[in-house]
Formats: structure tokens, sequence, C-alpha cells
């Protein structure tokens, strides 16, 4: 009896959707009415082709020197962290392990900052000593086991190296349903 009853309620619920889809989408206007089709204009006779102008010799130009890409601007990681960080603080079961790989990278960073688990995800702020220190440090992370089990998402803002040297970077690891 309840099976059925399920059944029947499945397929009110499908029908329901399906109805739901077909009444949101926009009715198209009317198409207009065809303008009225001319007489072609007469044609002319074309025109006489005149010779290209000849091309004057110009010096040879210096190939300009490659273009740097432009510097990570440190915005966008506050862009990426702020909306995590403003959901609020929260205590959920993967905010241990959230917290736990957070520490985990923090080992390889000379300094974390704002690193902290919140109801959109977990977060942090590394700086590391140098550029190939941190990307040792991302590659080493990335294959550990802890940072593959993780079911979320996962972004690491651009690294953002400094004059002196280090590089800051950050970590959203959202949140894993």
């Amino acid at each position: 009896m309840k099976l059925g009853v399920l059944v029947a309620l499945g397929a009110v619920l499908g029908a329901f959707a399906i109805w739901l889809r077909m009444a949101a989408k926009p009715v198209d206007p009317p198409a207009p009415a065809p303008a009225p089709v001319a007489a072609p204009a007469p044609v002319a006779a074309p025109a006489p082709v005149a010779a290209p102008a000849p091309v004057a010799a110009s010096a040879p130009v210096a190939a300009s020197a490659p273009v740097a890409p432009p510097a990570p601007d440190p915005a966008e990681r506050e862009r990426v962290t702020r909306p995590v960080r403003d959901s609020g603080s929260g205590r959920e079961p993967w905010t241990d392990r959230g917290t736990a790989l957070l520490d985990q990278i923090g080992q390889h960073a000379a300094r974390a900052d704002d690193a902290g688990c919140f109801i959109a995800g977990c977060t942090a702020t590394y700086t590391f000593a140098s550029q190939e220190l941190y990307e040792r440090a991302v590659h080493a992370v990335q294959r550990s086991a802890e940072y593959q089990a993780w079911t979320g998402g996962k972004k690491w803002t651009p690294p953002e190296p400094a004059r002196d040297g280090t590089v800051v970077t950050a970590l959203v690891l959202y949140r894993p349903d």
C-alpha cells in the first residue's frame, strides 16, 4: 500500500515539475509581418580597378620585449576568502578535518593567518619564504591523502610574490556537502 502511494506521489510531482518548466518558459512574441519587397535597383557598370600603390620600404622594427603578466592582486585573495569568512562561524562534522588540513599546510609555510572554518568552508592565508618553497608545499599538499579526500571544492588564490622574496597565497576548502 505504501509503495503504491509513493509511486503515485512521484508521478504527480514529476508532472508538476514538467508543468513548472513549461510555465516558466517565456512566450515568444508574434513574428513581425514581412516587409514588402521592393523592385531591385538598377545595377551600374563596375568601376575600373586601380592598381595598388607601391609599398614603401621601411626600416626593420625591433622586436619588443615580452610583456610580463600582471602581478596578482591582493584584492583577489580577499574576494575569494571574504564570502567564506562572512558566512559565520560554525561547528560541523567536517570542520575538524578542514582545520587539520589547514594546519598541515601551515607546517610548510613561514606564517599562517586567518585560519579557520566557517559555515561555507575553511580558509587560511599562508606566507611562504620563497616561490620555490611555495611550489614545493603546494605540490606536497596536493599529493597528500587528506587533501585528496576533501570532497568539497578547493581554491588556491594566485601566488603574490613580494619584494622580499616571500609569497602569499590563500586556500579555501569549500564545505564538503
